[in-house]
Parts: structure tokens; sequence; C-alpha cells
């Protein structure tokens, strides 16, 4: 004899164990393919949610337990809050992710939302953010430095030097802060 109530939580365990064994059996497929001395080979990892299940959070710890245990621990990390289209359905769902991860973009793949706020997030994630700089002319070595490794939105040479606006992160960055405007 078994209760509606016995039935259910049979069920509901199975699923758990089922999820969980797939959670390791990820784990262990990725860490085989992915794994080197330094973890994760990637400039950027986008952890995409479903902002309409209630279960995102469950699903961004899932996530980042398998990162961790491929060694993905250093890579930068963007959070992406898809559906939001259709999360503005169910605001306390809405309003409790956004205070859960601050940081989120928020976006719809099906309805472009965000679209162009997601790439300005990851230009600044993986060339830095955007700068204004005044060089002195005798410091070419650095501009063809900066034409290679950054990522120049505008040059001009003047009588004053050269003015650039552009991004760089690293050691580039540390090179050309101090010829920075503001």
């Amino acid at each position: 004899f078994c209760d509606y109530h016995s039935i259910c939580q049979f069920f509901f365990q199975s699923i758990v164990d089922e999820v969980s064994a797939m959670v390791q059996n990820m784990s262990a497929s990725v860490s085989g393919v992915c794994n080197d001395a330094d973890g994760i080979n990637a400039d950027l990892l986008l952890i995409v949610l479903d902002a309409t299940d209630p279960e995102a959070e469950f699903q961004y710890n899932t996530v980042c337990t398998v990162l961790e245990e491929i060694g993905a621990t250093k890579n930068p990390r963007l959070i992406l809050l898809n559906k939001i289209d259709k999360a503005e359905d169910n605001p306390e769902q809405s309003n409790i992710l956004r205070h859960k991860f601050p940081d989120a973009l928020c976006i719809s793949a099906r309805e472009e939302i965000g679209f162009l706020d997601l790439k300005d997030k990851i230009y600044e994630l993986l060339y830095g953010e955007i700068c204004e700089y005044i060089l002195p002319a005798t410091q070419s070595v650095l501009i063809t430095e900066l034409r290679k490794a950054g990522c120049i939105t505008s040059e001009e040479w003047l009588d004053d030097g050269v003015h650039i606006t552009a991004r760089a992160t690293g050691r580039l960055k540390a090179l050309i802060t101090p010829f920075a405007v503001n």
C-alpha cells in the first residue's frame, strides 16, 4: 500500500538523485575536456539564468559548483538574467533576482532586450573602460602597443600630443594610465 505523499516523496527524491548524478557526470566530463594547470582557458564566462524560473538561484549555485570543480574559479563571470520580458509578469521573482544578483544584466534573447548593454559590458570586461589619453608623440612604441593590444576608438595627432580614446586592461592599462585626461 502506497499513499500519495509517499509516492510524491519517492518521485522527488528520485529526481534529486538523478540531477545530482547528472551534475557529477557533467562536472567530470567538462573537467576532462577543459581542465589545465590554470583552470578554464576563457577570457569571460557568461552565466545565463532563466529569470522566470523560481529555481534560478539553485541553477546559479549548481553552475558555480561545477565551475569550481573544474577549476574555473579565477575566470571573470558575467551573470545574465534571461527572459526578463516574461519575468516582469512576476515582479516579486524579478525583484528577488535583481537583489540577489545586483550586477547581473537583464536581457531577453527572444525580444533582443539588453543586447547593446551586454555588448558594452563584454567590451568593458575584456578590454577595459573607455578612457581618454593625451600621449606625447615620443611615445610611439606605447601607441603602437595600444593599437595591437588595446581597443582604440579615436586617435588624433595634435600639437600638444596624440589624443586617444581607447580601452585597455592589465599591463597596458598600467602603462598608459599616467597619460589619462580624467
